[in-house]
Order: C-alpha cells, then structure tokens, then sequence
C-alpha cells in the first residue's frame, strides 16, 4: 500500500490521519511519516484497510473495540 491508496481510503471513509493514528495505535507523527515515505506504510495496516473495505470488520465494532481496550469504554 502506498500513501496516494491510504488517502483514498481515508477520504472513502471520511476519516483523517489523526483518525487513523487512533485506530492502529499509533503517534500521529508515524503517520505523517506513512504519507511522506520516510516509513514504509505496515502490511497490518494495509490488512485493516482492505477488511475495512470489504465489510470484513464492521467499522462501528472496531471503533467500540479499541475503545473498550484503550479503557474509553
């Protein structure tokens, strides 16, 4: 996956970089990296998005999971 295919996916879901550092665990900053390609974008992440996409993970439950593990919940 390559920055121009992670954008794509973020504006298909409305969702924005800081959305996405949420979802994967990450700092912002590794993300900005990802979009500048000083960082190689994780296969995981690639996993997800495709998941994402496919209706494979329902988008609603992911958001309650990661809250529920980050103690939001």
């Amino acid at each position: 996956m390559n920055a121009a295919a992670l954008q794509s996916f973020l504006d298909r879901h409305q969702l924005t970089r800081h959305d996405l550092a949420w979802l994967t665990g990450k700092n912002i900053r590794t993300v900005h990296f990802w979009f500048s390609g000083t960082h190689k974008i994780p296969q995981m992440v690639f996993m997800l998005c495709r998941a994402i996409d496919y209706g494979l993970i329902d988008f609603d439950w992911l958001v309650a999971t990661v809250e529920a593990a980050n103690g939001q919940k």
